[in-house]
């Protein structure tokens, strides 16, 4: 069986922190750490879609954090995060973004929705019909290395393309496409309980 593919998924995050313990899944390791936060989604650019749940979205964000670092981190401390992500269903069926974070700091101004790159592809179509009063959008299939796991994590994500004239004459990726997507978190899809982005910018890959 042939390796499976992992791509460099980053995302981009300014919040607030709701709660910081040691990582659950590095034991005896006190340094590392899972940062808790809601994600706050904002509305931008009046992009709109039905198929949209604004509400926030559970995060968590594992560091690395010295002692003196960690006693920074207070409940509702604004802080700054980039790193690898993930998007997957919890066992409750809440939908979870995961992140490994590269860069964290504290003090930035200003909230943003957070800002995600992701290279995957793109699978056979589902059987929903498109809406064509609604955002044209379509299903990324992607898997992200997770170090304290030692192995890939597969997610899917749906991608949206606003209603604008950048993007009317842009025809929608086809089936096993692989692409690389810059996008704003825009929510999590109603029906799939998957990530939902905004694209800003698409590339198509060899």
């Amino acid at each position: 069986m042939s390796r499976q593919a992992t791509f460099s998924n980053t995302i981009h995050l300014r919040d607030f922190v709701d709660s910081i313990t040691d990582d659950p899944g590095r034991e005896n390791a006190p340094n590392y750490v899972e940062i808790q936060t809601e994600v706050n989604i904002f509305d931008e650019d009046g992009f709109y879609s039905s198929h949209i749940d604004i509400n926030p979205i559970r995060t968590r964000i594992h560091a690395y954090l010295t002692r003196e670092e960690r006693d920074l981190y207070t409940p509702n401390t604004f802080f700054y995060a980039d790193g690898r992500f993930s998007a997957a269903q919890s066992a409750g069926g809440t939908l979870e973004i995961s992140v490994q974070a590269l860069k964290y700091r504290r003090y930035l101004p200003g909230q943003w929705c957070p800002m995600v790159t992701v290279i995957g592809s793109v699978p056979p179509p589902s059987d929903n019909t498109s809406d064509p009063s609604e955002p044209r959008r379509f299903t990324v299939e992607t898997s992200v290395y997770d170090a304290s796991k030692a192995s890939p994590v597969p997610f899917s994500i749906t991608c949206f393309f606003e209603n604008t004239k950048r993007w009317q004459r842009v025809r929608t990726p086809s089936p096993g496409a692989l692409l690389s997507i810059t996008a704003k978190v825009a929510g999590r899809t109603t029906d799939t309980n998957q990530l939902a982005l905004r694209i800003l910018d698409l590339a198509y890959l060899p």
